[in-house]
């Protein structure tokens, strides 16, 4: 019984090596995830509704739906800024914090929260664009907030853009104040880092932005 089975399994790969017999093996086809795209809100009370909702891309186009509402912007403004707290997610809070620097001054009342979070977020991306949106907003009680970012630093993009706004908010001419790159001394240090934290230590600190 073994002889025949040997034999049979002989011929067998015979028979298949010269193309005699071919086997063919089932492909399963690759299984296609569908994945329904978000649809942007299209009344305000859904744009009210994305900025809380638990899916981080929801709020995502919430925020940026804010903008198509100039007139609600009181009513829109203390979602935007409770998205800057947002910390599932650091992409929510930096479009928070980008929504808000597009609102200009009219977000006014959002100054101290964004300074918050520019002293306290973890991520470098957020500061960055909190310091940015602080330029934006044109509220010179965020200087010395600004400032604190030129001394000590540990981030040279996060020290060159609050020097940026620094130079925004005060007319101050800093290198490369109204460039998009920024150039860098033998050191490395952005050369408007250096001139903004001169400025600051020399000039800056000894004034009271709180009431200008």
């Amino acid at each position: 019984m073994i002889k025949i089975f040997q034999q049979f399994m002989i011929i067998s790969c015979i028979l298949i090596m010269s193309g005699c017999v071919k086997i063919t093996v089932p492909i399963t086809p690759p299984v296609e995830l569908i994945v329904s795209p978000i649809s942007p809100p299209s009344t305000f009370d859904e744009v009210l509704l994305y900025m809380k909702s638990p899916s981080a891309d929801e709020r995502l186009l919430g925020m940026w739906a804010v903008l198509n509402y100039p007139d609600k912007n009181q009513a829109t403004l203390p979602f935007v800024v409770q998205n800057l707290y947002y910390q599932q997610n650091s992409d929510v809070r930096s479009a928070a914090a980008r929504v808000l620097g597009e609102l200009g001054p009219v977000a006014n009342m959002a100054v101290p929260d964004l300074i918050n979070v520019l002293q306290t977020d973890s991520s470098s991306d957020v500061q960055i664009d909190i310091a940015i949106a602080l330029g934006k907003i044109d509220d010179l009680s965020a200087v010395p907030a600004l400032a604190s970012n030129l001394i000590g630093y540990e981030d040279n993009n996060i020290a060159a853009f609050s020097a940026k706004s620094i130079s925004q908010l005060t007319g101050e001419t800093f290198p490369d104040s109204d460039s998009s790159g920024f150039r860098l001394d033998e050191h490395g240090v952005p050369l408007i880092v250096i001139a903004a934290r001169d400025w600051w230590l020399s000039t800056g600190q000894f004034e009271d932005w709180n009431k200008k």
